[in-house]
């Protein structure tokens, strides 16, 4: 006994300054489940909420200072279930509401469920007025499947909140939330929304606890909070994201849209409308989304440059080029607007003016791939060797870098047609890092150009070997395969095996029709090339299906699949010399 009180002695001697502040510090701290991390402005005000609360006169006894220590120390080296027995017998005790919070929470966060149901009686009892008490106790019977005690607990706090109901519901919603049984959540909200049938915010609440869970609880009560509030832009938002979850789409759109016509103003529901649009890939409408939201909010820089980045994917350059210009008067740091600018001038042949904007890109974070690109234009515009002393003036940071600037340098040298002088880069390159696998794929790939096929094997298969699912490097070694050697059955194999891993890829199909022609199946070689010009307008695509409509007779067919390739890449060599061997 002796011991016992010379420890207590000694903890109250070394920890007693920090008294205080543990105390201050009791219903500010949160716990798993029930607690959340809160803001300074939010403290501030729970500071005030302390402050007004009604405390009892309790002498700090060293029982009960040991008791608070021991939970603190306790729960600071991960000991929860002493700390949650610890502070709870320091609330019983001195009956101090923080000190019973504390030990509901920690009660909740060993998983001591009984015992928290225990303290938030407690807290209860001394502050029957306190919604969260209110809201804790009720969330914990829940839990317990005591749901018409829980009932009791919410109707008081719904009492309690007044006039705030849409915060009440909102935070009820959460709480359920941790309940396991759904269903009887569920359940138990309806009962308590049928309280306020004309609370819209109640129905909204419901529908977020029944979700995708209980799909049609969630969305009869959220269109029924649209009936109540038509206008509710926070409704209308969690209607299309249960559609969208539920993989709705076409409901999805037809909702968005008419929600939209009756609220032209609905800022955040469109830039969401838009998203939704952009990730289900149907840019064309997502961009007609975006511009309404800029005619609406012409300084939102985000929409603006979204709008920007569309309109180059649409062709749309002019409107692209005007968008983006708009994005660096609003936000004139946006170094990633200069990187599309001097992309979509690359894309309109203006190479000087695309040196221009990247190089006037001075953030950290796109300074060095401005710099690639800067070359990559300045070659584009036919100074080719000036390119290639810009880039050796250039200073890498990582290997990563050193990688992109022998990427780069390799492409201007192979898009000038010095593909052996692009070997000995290659080369040099992979002396220097023998085992990076992008060097290894890209030798590859000019060694096929070279018709050096065993180079091209062997470096493909070091790519295999350090990533066997490499779905790029499976096609272009089949390819390579087929199309330069008699080994169609090995070809095949591998090109089966990339489409298996990316079944949509429109060069893999190509590859695939490829092989199919090359073993003598043409009509399956024509299901596949079709499929991939279909998804993808390809010059190297069109090349091969018209070679395979010409020979089997098809010749109309196959000009046509010609013709309209010239069009799109009047400069493609592959195309040009296909069509020079069989229609001169």
């Amino acid at each position: 006994m002796d011991e016992v009180n010379n420890g207590r002695g000694l903890l109250m001697s070394q920890y007693l300054k920090i008294l205080g502040g543990v105390l201050a510090g009791l219903a500010l701290a949160g716990c798993a489940g029930l607690g959340k991390t809160i803001s300074a402005k939010q403290a501030q005000g729970k500071q005030v909420q302390e402050a007004q609360r009604k405390l009892p006169k309790v002498e700090l006894s060293e029982s009960l200072v040991y008791e608070i220590l021991l939970g603190e120390i306790a729960r600071h080296r991960n000991k929860h279930e002493v700390a949650a027995q610890a502070i709870m017998r320091a609330a019983e005790a001195s009956r101090d509401p923080r000190l019973v919070e504390r030990a509901t929470r920690l009660a909740v966060f060993a998983k001591r469920q009984d015992e928290a149901i225990k303290a938030a009686r407690l807290w209860v009892e001394l502050e029957p007025d306190n919604t969260l008490s209110r809201e804790t106790l009720g969330a914990l019977l829940a839990m317990k499947g005591l749901v018409d005690e829980a009932r009791d607990e919410f109707r008081v706090s719904l009492k309690l909140h007044g006039d705030n109901l849409q915060r009440a519901f909102r935070r009820i919603s959460k709480v359920l939330h941790q309940v396991p049984d759904r269903g009887a959540a569920v359940g138990l909200m309806q009962s308590l929304v049928n309280l306020h049938p004309k609370e819209a915010a109640a129905h909204l609440a419901l529908a977020r606890l029944a979700g995708v869970k209980v799909y049609k609880v969630a969305i009869a009560a959220v269109n029924y909070s649209l009936v109540l509030r038509p206008d509710w832009e926070a409704a209308a938002l969690y209607k299309s994201q249960l559609l969208l979850a539920t993989k709705r789409f076409a409901e999805h759109q037809q909702f968005s849209q008419a929600y939209l016509d009756d609220n032209p103003s609905a800022e955040r529901f469109r830039v969401y409308f838009a998203r939704s649009l952009l990730d289900r890939g149907d840019h064309k409408a997502a961009l007609k989304q975006f511009k309404e939201v800029v005619a609406q909010a012409p300084e939102d820089g985000d929409a603006v440059f979204a709008v920007g980045l569309l309109s180059i994917q649409s062709k749309e350059y002019e409107d692209a080029e005007a968008y983006l210009k708009q994005t660096l008067e609003i936000s004139p740091t946006n170094d990633q607007a200069r990187l599309y600018l001097g992309q979509l001038a690359v894309e309109r042949k203006r190479y000087r003016e695309a040196t221009d904007w990247y190089q006037s890109i001075v953030s950290p974070q796109f300074r060095f791939e401005a710099q690639l690109r800067s070359a990559l234009a300045m070659a584009g515009g036919g100074d080719v060797d000036g390119a290639g002393k810009y880039l050796d003036g250039l200073e890498p940071a990582s290997d990563k870098q050193r990688v992109r600037l022998y990427l780069t340098k390799e492409q201007i040298l192979r898009e000038a047609d010095r593909l052996d002088e692009a070997m000995v880069l290659m080369n040099e390159a992979l002396h220097a890092l023998p085992e990076n696998k992008d060097l290894l794929y890209a030798r590859a790939l000019l060694a096929a150009q070279l018709n050096m096929v065993a180079v091209h094997e062997r470096d493909m298969r070091r790519v295999l070997a350090k990533d066997p699912k490499n779905a790029h490097a499976l096609n272009a070694l089949g390819y390579t395969l087929a199309d330069q050697t008699d080994r169609y059955k090995e070809a095949y194999d591998l090109v089966r095996k990339a489409l298996k891993l990316k079944p949509n890829n429109a060069y893999i199909l190509d590859s695939m029709g490829w092989v199919y022609y090359r073993l003598g199946d043409n009509d399956e070689a024509l299901k596949y090339l079709r499929l991939a010009l279909k998804k993808r307008r390809d010059a190297e695509i069109a090349a091969h299906l018209g070679e395979v409509l010409w020979v089997t007779g098809d010749k109309d067919a196959a000009r046509s699949v010609w013709d309209r390739a010239l069009k799109d890449s009047p400069n493609n060599n592959v195309l040009k010399e296909m069509i020079k061997k069989f229609d001169p």
